[in-house]
């Protein structure tokens, strides 16, 4: 005999209060839950947001908005309907995971959203069919829904109430996303790109006839607004593993499309050190990185080193913006390409000559300025980094630190999946286990140990402290003075204020 056990910490307690007040609106028979919230309980996994379709959806949203907590945001009109979102700040589930065996986080801290938008005016199964994916076009009554997160119904139950018109159910079991029509792209070109995320997501393959479609149309990325691009790339690139979708999206044509700039990266043979033409590398440089942070312990084997990294890609949007550098940091070299007598090929500050085409390539997808700063920064620093890393004296690998901060993890990060991507070529096999072993985790030991507890303690003189002791004006020179205290104190120069202060006056001095 089926026993009622209530599943109500499915969901934030507010988005269940939403749905009971749904519940008992007058147009409630009509109400379903749709998409991705229907695949996610299905699949058992966690349900970070749910979309409710009902008749009047605009008038019922502000209704209930006036009796619940929570925000509620108009979202604007989506294929003719306006979109009218809940957000709640009471919990929900962690999407991506990073780094299992050092920083494995489940049920961490994060919004939760509820989408309450208006049926299609011919009922649930004309609203179904214009969706975008198969596992994504299946629904549930509103109120048998609430009855099986009340105990009420089993799960075989809840099946059973399933609108599902396109064998949704029969491709979620067999991990198969599939459109459910010819013309999903043209509907919305966008598709072009949730399908990797979404595959990336939920470990499914792509049916041969969703890839065809991709091909046939994936020159309408071009008319996508930038900013929903990068939304759909950053969610995919902060998942892991999703080096070896984004090769399969260069292999539909995707990405040249999308960045023409990379375009002349294939054939684009490299020869010395390299088995791969610029194209293949590029994409093998991703999947390298994301090798090294999948295994940290094996690189960096401190727990406080792999903790440092692991801070620093989960920050923002760092990791994201980190693969996307390891995509585009050779992007320069078609453009400085030259082979010698002897045949060998060159590529003379090719870094600096993919600067100009990254930022155009930041201002295409709307980054913020923080993100299309780390992306040049990435862009044009990769090699410096391997020389800094491999080859500098403490005492640059200390300025090198100091100059970029933090940021320089992501450089060391992309320097190791650069050298490890041409393993493969025979490069020097102890040159490489030094550099990756050895070389790699010393100059990480330097920001551990050395510019990290300098940079983050209180500075021996400020700039207040500058203007007033030495009746300075505000301005460049002060901070000028500023960075030549924190250099003296990295390099064992100085270490207490007095001694700041005499530093000071010799520089002013030495510029009479």
């Amino acid at each position: 005999m089926f026993m009622p056990e209530k599943r109500n910490n499915i969901l934030p307690p507010t988005a269940l209060l939403v749905l009971n007040k749904l519940s008992c609106n007058e147009n409630a028979n009509n109400a379903y839950v749709v998409g991705g919230g229907v695949r996610d309980l299905l699949l058992g996994k966690g349900i970070y947001d749910l979309d409710i379709v009902i008749p009047d959806a605009g008038k019922v949203a502000e209704q209930i908005a006036k009796e619940v907590p929570g925000t509620l945001v108009t979202m604007g009109e989506t294929k003719g309907k306006v979109n009218n979102r809940f957000v709640f700040s009471d919990g929900g589930y962690e999407r991506f995971q990073l780094g299992e065996k050092s920083f494995n986080k489940t049920n961490i801290y994060k919004h939760f959203w509820l989408d309450v938008a208006e049926i299609d005016s011919e009922g649930i199964k004309q609203d179904l069919k214009k969706r975008d994916f198969t596992v994504n076009s299946m629904a549930l009554p509103l109120k048998t829904f609430i009855s099986y997160l009340d105990g009420e119904l089993s799960l075989e139950q809840l099946r059973g109430s399933l609108v599902d018109c396109f064998n949704g159910k029969k491709d979620l079991y067999n991990k198969v996303l599939r459109e459910v029509s010819n013309n999903i792209i043209i509907k919305d070109p966008l598709r072009l790109w949730r399908v990797w995320r979404q595959a990336a997501e939920l470990d499914f393959t792509i049916a041969s006839s969703l890839l065809n479609i991709i091909i046939r149309d994936s020159h309408l990325c071009k008319e996508l607004p930038g900013e929903r691009v990068r939304s759909e790339l950053v969610a995919l690139l902060s998942l892991p593993g999703a080096g070896e979708w984004l090769v399969k999206a260069g292999n539909t044509g995707l990405v040249e499309s999308q960045f023409p700039a990379m375009a002349s990266l294939k054939d684009c043979e490299q020869g010395g050190y390299h088995f791969q033409d610029a194209w293949e590398h590029s994409f093998q440089v991703v999947v390298e990185l994301e090798n090294i942070i999948a295994e940290l312990d094996e690189f960096f084997p401190s727990e406080k080193q792999q903790q440092i990294l692991l801070e620093w890609l989960n920050e923002g949007t760092n990791l994201a913006i980190l693969k996307l550098a390891a995509l585009f940091h050779d992007i320069g070299k078609p453009l400085v390409k030259e082979q010698d007598e002897n045949g060998k090929i060159r590529f003379f500050n090719h870094e600096k000559a993919g600067l100009t085409l990254v930022e155009n390539i930041s201002e295409s997808l709307r980054l913020s300025r923080r993100e299309a700063d780390l992306l040049s920064l990435m862009v044009s620093r990769h090699l410096q980094v391997q020389d800094i890393v491999s080859r500098a004296a403490r005492r640059n690998q200390l300025k090198f630190w100091h100059l970029h901060g933090e940021d320089a993890i992501g450089l060391l990060l992309l320097g190791c999946a650069d050298r490890l991507s041409k393993a493969a070529a025979g490069i020097n096999a102890d040159y490489l286990q030094k550099f990756i072993y050895q070389h790699s985790p010393e100059f990480l030991k330097v920001w551990a140990e050395e510019v990290s507890p300098v940079l983050k303690a209180k500075p021996l003189l400020n700039g207040r402290d500058i203007m007033r002791e030495f009746s300075l004006p505000q301005g460049e020179q002060v901070g000028k003075l500023k960075e030549a205290i924190v250099e003296a104190q990295l390099e064992g120069k100085i270490s207490n204020r007095q001694e700041a202060l005499d530093l000071v006056t010799k520089l002013l001095q030495n510029n009479e």
